[in-house]
């Protein structure tokens, strides 16, 4: 039987990021910026079977205290996205990065992820939707895309 995809506490412990370059954001910055919720999509096109297992994190300028996250379970394949979880954001100017993670176990218990610190932000004209489509055809990937601005994409790695 599937299981209900679970929400965890924010992933703070830095288990993931053990070797990251966490960027100072201890400088004080001129900005003009404008706070948004956006929402995070994921469609599973990773193959016929469940994932067992996946983590998505969203931070803000790679900072450990603006930390959005959400662990699912048994991510049936989709051939539409689901949505999984809410994150905030910001646009204007000065506003930081938006960096994604995601690292995932398939049905063969096979793990995965994508590298540390890869930024893709959304941009003052989209509408706050993040489509992330798990691909894993010549060379796996994770696109990201955007209801307007330029899409994204990083390799996903074994772990």
């Amino acid at each position: 039987m599937s299981e209900t995809p679970k929400t965890v506490k924010p992933y703070m412990k830095g288990k993931e990021c053990e070797n990251c370059d966490i960027r100072d954001t201890n400088v004080e910055k001129d900005i003009d910026q404008a706070s948004h919720t956006g929402s995070v999509y994921i469609t599973n096109n990773w193959s016929s079977y469940p994932l067992k297992r996946l983590f998505i994190r969203h931070r803000m300028d790679n900072r450990v205290d603006d930390t959005d996250s959400i662990e699912l379970f048994d991510v049936q394949p989709y051939k539409d996205s689901l949505k999984v979880m809410e994150f905030r954001y910001f646009t204007g100017s000065g506003s930081p990065y938006d960096y994604w993670y995601i690292e995932f176990t398939n049905n063969k218990d096979e793990k995965f992820k994508i590298k540390d610190n890869f930024y893709c932000s959304v941009s003052s004209s989209d509408n706050g939707n993040v489509y992330l489509d798990l691909r894993p055809e010549k060379v796996k990937e994770l696109h990201i895309s955007f209801s307007q601005s330029s899409s994204c994409w990083v390799n996903i790695l074994p772990q």
